[in-house]
């Protein structure tokens, strides 16, 4: 933190305004740390209250607690910057703080090990990206950095789909000048969108997911779930996004819609249904079908930075 004496005999640092004691961190970061260590209790108190907690300040002294290993007031001070972060009333610092800042949070939050800041990180950094995606470019960068696949994989997603949403309306696929991505990131767009098409298109109609038999289901009625699941899938795969005019390719929001359209049968609501082949099959496999859109949800989700990145050894 400081300059030691030198060994040749010159004056010592800080024995005179000419030969000043220098610090070698960030000012404001060193006033953290000054402050949480001679705070008044009623002081760290206030910390706990989103209306009086002074986050800059906390994020900076998590800073230079991790950088000469304060543990105590690291988690101290991460502790609160999680409590803040995850509280629906006082989040809003997550949607509102400058971008350097939501940089170094991230940073921070990856070094620490803090899990659930990272998310609430990550979960408000990709809403901002959704409304305005002119700091994309800079946000794939950090994420890279820091190894975030999952983060990269959707930010790429959504910049897709609003890619394919213009295009919709315009018939043209263009990525909006302001964004600026570089060519590797370019590169990296595209062949996500090559690869999931490819995927929808080909792989998902072909391999519906294994309906398992529901334990009061008996064998012989089973293989006649099977059948008639099976011929749900063709259907409905053969139908995705007919309900939807603009036919955006948003194969999560299409999943999301089937599911709910099935839901809606297994609640009585016929409103919009297009899954009559649901009907014959037995009630208890009809919702373990269900639940497969939600776990193809997740599937599709969870592998969307294989789809722009490449498999994690290869990249």
């Amino acid at each position: 933190m400081f300059n030691f004496p030198p060994k040749d005999g010159s004056l010592l640092q800080a024995s005179s305004d000419e030969n000043a004691l220098v610090l070698h961190d960030n000012l404001e970061d060193f006033r953290a740390l000054c402050w949480a260590l001679y705070a008044l209790p009623m002081e760290l108190h206030e910390q706990d209250d989103y209306k009086t907690a002074d986050l800059t300040k906390l994020i900076r002294l998590v800073s230079i607690s991790n950088k000469y290993h304060f543990i105590t007031l690291e988690k101290w001070a991460i502790d609160r910057i999680t409590k803040h972060c995850s509280n629906i009333t006082s989040n809003h610092f997550l949607h509102s703080c400058s971008q350097e800042l939501f940089e170094t949070m991230l940073s921070l939050a990856v070094t620490c090990h803090a899990y659930p800041l990272r998310k609430d990180i990550e979960t408000a950094w990709l809403q901002r990206l959704k409304n305005d995606s002119s700091m994309l470019s800079e946000a794939l960068n950090v994420a890279s950095r820091l190894g975030l696949r999952e983060f990269q994989g959707v930010a790429y997603y959504q910049q897709l789909v609003a890619v394919n949403s213009s295009a919709s309306q315009s018939g043209i696929v263009s990525v909006p000048p302001k964004i600026k991505l570089t060519d590797a990131q370019m590169i990296c767009l595209f062949t996500g969108s090559w690869s999931l098409t490819r995927h929808w298109n080909k792989i998902v109609p072909r391999n519906p997911p294994i309906l398992e038999r529901a334990s009061d289901c008996n064998i012989n009625s089973h293989s006649s779930c099977i059948h008639q699941w099976t011929q749900a899938w063709k259907h409905i795969t053969e139908n995705w996004g007919s309900s939807n005019s603009s036919q955006v390719f948003d194969p999560l929001e299409m999943l999301q819609t089937a599911k709910i359209s099935c839901n809606a049968r297994l609640g009585g609501n016929n409103q919009g249904n297009i899954f009559g082949l649901f009907e014959i099959i037995t009630p208890s496999c009809r919702t373990l079908a269900v639940n497969k859109f939600g776990l193809l949800h997740q599937d599709i989700k969870d592998s969307l930075a294989e789809h722009f990145l490449g498999p994690k050894d290869v990249e």
